[in-house]
This record gives structure tokens, sequence and C-alpha cells, in this order.
């Protein structure tokens, strides 16, 4: 077991993990701790499903065929409709029940909490030079070919943000020459001209012939922080007395306060320093309790130092002014 791992108790819900049989399950007691492994590794996966019509469908080696992922994206296709017609399941622009789709999945440890709008660039590469590009340049989920450039915004596919799923339907020849294609299982497919709904899938070779084209993805995530916002009020007239020591006049600090069996006194001719500024040496300023805010605590409901927020600069603290200080802790 490693230092990470999922972890569930058996309670009155009866949910359990995959990794527990349902008689480990049944006889445990309530309260009982199951332990599972995260998957060490992760990588990101790239599925082809060509057209019913095409001539290399019964030669392509899919686990998939039916296309029960593209199927199960269905309902999340419907919830994109909003930025682009490109979402219709089955349209006139694209039919994911029967077109060429290619289905990139990115799992969400490499992005955290969904995709950057607009971050996403794909590329394909004949021996090293870049043949095209597509990217979201209008942050709708329309993958649109920038390189080369045209005048004709050709959408070659759409990314899903939120669930890492980018589909690629774009069927237009890329270059003239002819590439093997392989199927998952490292078979040869068959030859055909690199098209944005054949990317990635020459990534096994089955013959160890070495492939003109290559592949590059790119994209930034968004990890969401919970934060909590706080405001600590210094009203006015109030905090303007300090317990540290230089508060006092310097050749007054040495009187101590009197405690006996039965009282405590302090002095009470003890003098405040005057810190009132003043461009002169004479006359002396009329005196204002003033302090200067350094740090603010942060307590729980049974009044418990359970922070300490300081500040980067002393705020001056007159019995006239008030402050708000916007405190933001990440959780």
């Amino acid at each position: 077991m490693s230092n990470y791992y999922r972890y569930a108790y058996k309670n009155s819900n009866l949910e359990k993990l995959n990794s527990v049989s349902a008689d480990e399950y049944a006889y445990s007691e309530y309260g009982t701790e199951f332990k599972q492994d995260y998957p060490l590794t992760s990588s990101i996966s790239v599925d082809f499903y060509p057209d019913s019509q095409d001539a290399l469908t019964s030669i392509y080696d899919l686990a998939d065929s039916d296309r029960k992922r593209i199927n199960s994206l269905k309902n999340t296709l419907k919830k994109y409709r909003k930025y682009s017609p490109y979402f219709e399941y089955q349209s006139e622009l694209v039919d994911y029940s029967s077109d060429n789709i290619c289905l990139v999945s990115i799992p969400s440890i490499f992005y955290g909490d969904s995709l950057e709008k607009g971050s996403v660039e794909l590329s394909i590469f004949s021996d090293g030079l870049l043949i095209s590009k597509i990217q979201d340049t209008g942050r709708n989920s329309e993958m649109i070919v920038t390189y080369p450039s045209s005048s004709n915004k050709e959408v070659a596919g759409v990314v899903l943000y939120d669930e890492g799923f980018v589909l690629l339907f774009g069927s237009a020849s890329l270059d003239s020459y002819v590439e093997e294609f392989y199927s998952t299982s490292g078979n040869t497919v068959g030859a055909d001209n690199p098209r944005w709904f054949s990317w990635g899938i020459t990534s096994k070779n089955g013959n160890n012939f070495v492939t003109h084209t290559s592949y590059d993805i790119e994209f930034n995530g968004v990890h969401k922080i919970p934060q909590i916002t706080m405001l600590a009020h210094a009203p006015r007239g109030e905090l303007n007395h300090s317990n540290n020591n230089t508060y006092i006049t310097y050749n007054e600090r040495d009187r101590k306060t009197k405690v006996g069996s039965t009282f405590v006194s302090e002095d009470d001719t003890i003098t405040i320093k005057n810190l009132v500024k003043t461009d002169y040496v004479t006359p002396i300023p009329d005196f204002h309790k003033e302090t200067y805010i350094t740090k603010i605590l942060i307590y729980d409901e049974d009044k418990n130092v359970i922070g300490v927020a300081k500040l980067a600069k002393p705020v001056r603290k007159t019995e006239e002014r008030e402050y708000t200080f916007k405190l933001k802790l990440d959780l």
C-alpha cells in the first residue's frame, strides 16, 4: 500500500470499493476501513472510430467498434450546444454516430479541475515540419485550423474543457504524401494522407517502420483552490492602546505595577510617548493617542489563536481613522 490511497468505511449506505469482495464487505463490522491503491500511471489515449462506409473499416482493430465511449458523451455534448452547432450529436455539420471521429482522452491528473479555455493546441508534423495546427481561437470550444492560415474558418474538431476530451472530425487531406496507418494492436490497416480525424493513430508501428507523421498537443490546466475571505475592522476611536514597552515615555518605563494580597495598583502618573508628527522642534504638538498595526490575529469560536496575518508595512492608526483589512486564506 502506497502513501496515497482511496479509502472508505463500512456504514449504513453499504457503499464499497471495487477492490473489496462482497463476502469480505458483508462479514466485516461497521466502521471497518477499506483501502485501495490509486493507479500509478496515466496517459493520454487516442481512439479512432471510422465511418461505417470507410473502406478501412473491416481491417481496423477496434475494441469499441460500436462507439460506446462516443455515445456516453451524448449528454455532455448537449451541454455544450450553447457554444457551437458542432456539438449537435447528429447534424449536417458532423454526425458523431457515423462519421470518422478521433477521440483524444486527457486524464484529469494532467490538468486538475478543467482545461483552460483557449489553451488547447493540436499540431501535425511531417518529417519534423509543421503541416497543420488547430486552436480554439474563439474560446467557444471550436478547434479551428490556424495553420496554414486561411480566410475560411475550418472547424476540425471540438474540445470538452470540463471533461478533458477532444473530438476530431476534420476530413481534409493535409498533405499529398501517403502514410501507413496502424491500428491499436499494431497491425497495418492501409495507406492514406494525414487528416485530422486520424490524429495520433500512427503512434503504434507494427512493422518497425519510421513514420513520417508525428503529433503534438499542448494545453493548460485550471486548478481551483478554495479560499475563505475574512474582514478585520479597526473602528474609529478604538485600538489605540498598546502594551509594548516602547508605548510609554522612555524614562518612565521602570515604574512597575504594585501587586498586593488584596490589590493591584498601577502608577497613574506614567505618560504615553507623544508620537504626533511635527515639522518644528517647538512648540510640542498636542498629544493624540496613536498606534501602529503590524499583526492581525485570527481566532476560533473558543477564542484560541489559529492564525496570524502580518502586514508588509505597519499601518498608523489614530483615534480619527478607521480601517478594514481584507484577509484571504487558501484552504
